[in-house]
């Protein structure tokens, strides 16, 4: 016997031959649905080792149209490529609020498109995926925005744009865009280099106030700014007793020195740690409620010293380049339609018709150890298993596809509560609190079983009350529940006894008023009527006492 095949046989009596199944197991399986039809999809990453007080563990909840495809990656881990036609992926990106004025929603549709089909054609591909699905490209999300509460704007905002996209020089354009601004944006070469495009030119802005963002204010205690910066390893952890604008950065002092951080570190520094280290106090809230997105939102702010905090006021959010969000917001609230919102922000460049590709693959997620999907109907999965859906994917030395549970919502809606009374066709007032936007609706259920729903109605996050109709029931005993969808996950609430007592019919509608039918007096006429007929009789019995009197008057004078 050779070396090799004693050394072959060793291994094999080693470790065993290899089964069929390992063999051939594939690198990758695709689902793909069919019309109408969706993917939900649950992605788990490794655990989060962290010094966080409460340390983020991301998570990967969606559903997605299209092909989802699952690849095992050479270390092991999953990767997530979702694959549809063009205008779907439009239809699932989430930069703005679908309840903005619908010239806003066209402007930022077009600015996506043709951010999109920018890097479509001209980015150098990393991997077997045109766009990612994170701030870094833009964000998608799947069927959150076209499924979730106001989605139905923002699909209407995709289709009556369809395929429009700036062009120059008969290419798409790069169209950047962020949130707010700080009173005005920049030339592209200034913030990220490059090129001077003369469509990316900075101008003053003046929409943009109604921002949450367009002014606001961080106070950081001495106490916490020292842990913050000691934690990003700028300052020792000693006593910060000072604090103050010099040499064109921040002068940290105390007893045992002094370091001056540049505003570029200092907000890094605080956005790295603050939220990190006291999550229940950063990033801050704003008097009005509001909490600000990042511990300090932009590079745009002015430092001083307040008794023992430093404070930090400024402007905006976002790179400052392109389309100002609000601000095409404000343009919208003024009247100005999405064309020329669009060229106010990108040189004169008003959105043309093209072709568009008829497919784009997007990396939604990798390094996924666990991937678990769910089909809304019968798809295709290639190649095919015998176990049945839901599927738990995972990785590791090969790709592994069995039968698993499928995964737990994680919308919430607590707190449900209803009258135990209501009158058909009138206004029924629920109350909820809800773990993120979602639509709602309210169905009626006798013996456990639904009788009659309500139209939906889209709910902010948090408390939220509900005002919807009661649907036309009999009178009698019924349970009320409220159901909530984001797009993503169903939720029902428990049932609610409630009594259902006949509607109040309307009083009936006069006929016209004619001379000859006069109009019946109203119930609100009818005092007054009584009051107006018996003043009459009273006056009509005194004139006939008054005639009495007279005519006895005159029978005296004439004896």
């Amino acid at each position: 016997m050779s070396a090799p095949v004693a050394l072959l046989t060793a291994l094999i009596l080693l470790v065993g031959p290899l089964s069929p199944a390992a063999a051939q197991a594939p690198s990758r399986v695709r689902l793909t649905t069919p019309p109408g039809g969706s993917v939900q999809v649950h992605g788990e990453y490794p655990p989060v080792t962290s010094s966080c007080v409460d340390p983020y563990q991301p998570l990967l909840h969606a559903r997605y149209r299209g092909t989802i495809e699952v690849a095992r990656a050479d270390d092991g881990s999953l990767r997530l490529v979702s694959e549809l036609s063009f205008e779907d992926y439009v239809k699932g990106i989430a930069e703005v609020p679908r309840d903005w004025p619908m010239a806003a929603l066209k402007a930022q549709v077009v600015a996506a498109r043709t951010y999109a089909l920018n890097r479509y054609n001209f980015a150098e591909p990393s991997g077997d995926w045109d766009l990612c699905a994170t701030t870094e490209c833009q964000v998608y999300v799947g069927m959150r925005v076209e499924a979730g509460p106001w989605g139905d704007r923002w699909v209407r905002a995709v289709e009556e744009t369809a395929g429009e996209v700036l062009l120059y020089r008969g290419e798409p354009a790069i169209t950047y865009y962020s949130s707010t601004s700080p009173g005005h944006t920049f030339d592209v070469e200034d913030v990220f280099g490059g090129e001077a495009l003369p469509y990316l030119r900075g101008a003053d802005e003046e929409d943009d106030g109604a921002s949450p963002l367009s002014r606001w204010r961080v106070e950081v205690p001495f106490d916490d700014l020292a842990r913050f910066l000691a934690a990003d390893g700028r300052w020792s952890g000693a006593r910060i007793s000072e604090a103050a604008p010099a040499d064109g950065g921040i002068r940290i002092a105390g007893p045992r020195g002094a370091v001056v951080v540049s505003k570029d570190d200092l907000r890094d520094a605080l956005n790295n740690t603050a939220s990190c280290l006291a999550p229940d106090r950063y990033p801050t809230t704003e008097p009005d409620g509001y909490r600000l997105p990042q511990t300090v939102p932009s590079i745009w702010y002015r430092a001083r010293q307040e008794g023992s905090s430093l404070v930090l006021q400024g402007r905006g959010w976002g790179h400052g380049i392109g389309m100002v969000q609000w601000g095409a917001h404000g343009k919208a609230k003024r009247g100005l339609p999405y064309e020329d919102i669009l060229a106010a922000y990108y040189g004169g460049l008003r959105p043309q018709p093209v072709d568009l590709p008829g497919r784009i693959r997007i990396l939604v997620a990798e390094g996924l150890r666990r991937v678990t999907v769910a089909p809304s109907a019968e798809v295709g999965l290639d190649p095919p298993v015998g176990a049945a859906p839901p599927w738990v994917i995972t990785g590791g030395r090969r790709l592994r596809v069995r039968h698993g549970r499928p995964p737990a919502p994680l919308l919430e809606a607590t707190g449900f509560t209803a009258p135990p009374e209501a009158v058909a066709g009138a206004p029924l007032r629920a109350r909820v609190e809800l773990s993120d936007d979602a639509r709602a609706r309210l169905e009626y259920l006798r013996q456990g079983e639904p009788v009659a729903t309500t139209p939906w109605t889209p709910l902010e996050d948090g408390p939220a009350r509900i005002r919807l109709p009661v649907p036309a029931l009999p009178p009698g005993d019924y349970e009320v529940r409220g159901v909530f969808d984001d797009g993503v996950d169903t939720v029902a609430s428990d049932a609610l006894p409630l009594a259902v007592v006949a509607s109040v019919s309307p009083a009936p509608t006069p006929p016209p008023a004619t001379e000859a039918a006069p109009a019946p007096p109203s119930r609100e006429d009818d005092d007054s009527g009584a009051i107006g007929i018996g003043l009459a009789a009273a006056a009509l019995l005194l004139g006939v006492l008054a005639l009495l009197t007279l005519r006895r008057r005159k029978g005296l004078h004439r004896a």
